[in-house]
């Protein structure tokens, strides 16, 4: 009806649900997968690196995860360096690093981006957030959300984020907003480095996303070197601060289940190299079996580590012992690829 006040905003955003990455990636996902559903594949792509992650309350703690290349340049808008590598750069316009002009004003901002139908995503406190999330409750982990709604008349906000249940949309009372907005790192914390809201811009003409075998063989050579010369020394040392045990083991869990998770990446990949008649029928066969053999190793590693949160002891040469045969079946699994294109 004409003059009807509009009570309810969206995006309309769905989530990239597939596997888990970081919450910047997801996130991304969603969006570019939303307007462009071919670019699921540019998030199967093996562009990623094993890093030594050190651990937010505790940076002499360190373990063993998986980051993606090129984005944080695109979020650093470091235009000089590798943003031409980032697949996602020819579906987004620049990102803008964006700061409330009035510190205590931010709730009336955020209404009005999302009646704007702006897309971002606001600086928050974990254990504020999500209910039935991994740090809910239990302890701070400072993490960007992405809104994808607002219900004026509820005062109600809904973002897609992760708990245990999955990658999905969320409804947040404005309340819960509040604390949690209250407690984020960049509210708390005058040294971060990043502002309280990152607002994208979606081009106007996105191209298909293509998946060509050489690049995916670029990152397997690539890969095999990387995780040759990647060493466990001196990571998931629980034994640092036996009071901090638990702390200790939820980020190793969170390192394992993002490597997990990428491992489950792979597979698609594998599957779509398939599919796209990439790769020979017997190669796929060959490379379904090794992945599926990493995904079920790290899955066992995970629930060890799991185990040990209950148990209040860690077994870490036997952790340490499996993920690095893991790692020599991840080798083989990129050399078997590489045998394909010769």
């Amino acid at each position: 009806m004409t003059g009807e006040k509009r009570m309810k905003y969206s995006n309309r955003i769905k989530p990239f649900d597939e596997f888990w990455m970081n919450c910047i990636l997801n996130q991304m996902f969603s969006v570019a997968c939303t307007y462009e559903p071919s670019y699921r594949y540019a998030a199967y792509l093996n562009s990623y690196q094993y890093f030594r992650w050190e651990a937010a309350t505790d940076p002499l703690f360190r373990y063993p995860t998986i980051d993606s290349m090129y984005y944080l340049d695109f979020l650093y808008r470091n235009e000089g360096r590798k943003n031409h590598d980032f697949s996602l750069s020819k579906v987004f316009g620049p990102l803008v690093l964006h700061h409330f002009p009035d510190r205590d004003s931010y709730l009336h901002e955020i209404r009005e981006l999302c009646k704007a139908n702006q897309i971002f995503s606001l600086n928050v406190d974990l254990f504020y957030w999500i209910p039935n999330s991994m740090a809910y409750q239990k302890f701070h982990w400072y993490h960007y959300s992405l809104f994808n709604g607002y219900d004026e008349a509820a005062s109600t906000y809904y973002v897609i984020d992760d708990n245990l249940d999955g990658y999905m949309e969320h409804a947040i009372p404005e309340e819960r907003l509040i604390v949690s907005y209250e407690n984020s790192e960049c509210r708390t914390n005058p040294d971060y480095a990043l502002p309280p809201v990152l607002k994208y811009s979606v081009r106007e003409e996105i191209p298909p996303y293509e998946l060509t075998l050489q690049e995916v063989c670029f990152h397997a050579d690539r890969l095999i070197r990387e995780i040759r010369s990647f060493s466990l020394e001196g990571q998931w040392n629980v034994e640092l601060d036996e009071s901090r045990l638990n702390d200790y083991l939820t980020y190793s869990v969170v390192g394992i289940n993002i490597i997990a998770n990428r491992h489950k990446a792979n597979e698609s990949l594998i599957r779509s190299l398939r599919e796209l008649s990439l790769i020979p029928a017997d190669t796929f066969e060959r490379l379904l079996a090794q992945i599926q053999e990493i995904r079920s190793g790290w899955d066992f590693v995970k629930q060890l580590f799991m185990k040990a949160s209950i148990q209040r002891k860690l077994d870490r040469p036997q952790c340490c012992k499996l993920a690095e045969s893991l790692f020599a079946k991840e080798v083989a699994l990129w050399e078997t690829l590489l045998r394909t294109k010769h």
